[in-house]
Formats: C-alpha cells, sequence, structure tokens
C-alpha cells in the first residue's frame, strides 16, 4: 500500500497466477483501499483443483466475483485501449 500511496496510484491492473488466491486477494484489498481495478478477461490462471476445473474457477471469477463488484472485467483490447489513451 506505501509504495502505491506515494506514487498516487489510484488505478491498478491486476493479472496473474493463482485466481482464486492471490489475485483474488489482491483484487479485493486493492478495492477496500479505495483503488480502481481492472482485470483483463483471461489475464489469470490457476490450476486444476480435484474439484472444479481452472477455467471454470477463472470463470467464475470474472463475472460472479469480480466484475461490478470489486473490479472492472474488460477485454484486453479495451484494457489496452485505456493504458494507451485511445
Amino acid at each position: 500500500h506505501q509504495p502505491l500511496q506515494s506514487m498516487g496510484a489510484k488505478r491498478l491492473i491486476l493479472f496473474g497466477m493463482q485466481t482464486e488466491y492471490c489475485v483474488d486477494t489482491t483484487c479485493r484489498v486493492a478495492f477496500e483501499l479505495g483503488c480502481e481495478v481492472t482485470i483483463a478477461q483471461g489475464s489469470t490462471t490457476t490450476r486444476d483443483n480435484g474439484r472444479f476445473a481452472a477455467d471454470d474457477l477463472i470463470r467464475y471469477y470474472e463475472q460472479r466475483i469480480w466484475d461490478g463488484r470489486f473490479a472492472a472485467v474488460l477485454p484486453l483490447a479495451l484494457v489496452l485501449d485505456g493504458i494507451r489513451g485511445t
């Protein structure tokens, strides 16, 4: 949190490994700290866990947990356009 505050960061784009652990926790904490969070569709990954397939977990977090609640989940092209300012 300190490095983000010192940079004046208010908007974060998240991607990474372990959708249901690391990425989810980072997303929720960033939201609670007042950041605007964006996640590009398909930019997180995980493993099958014996009960759920990785693709199902990713889709569940993108559509049911994050989007419209803790983050905006957008197609990669829109995220890149936002970075480029187009």
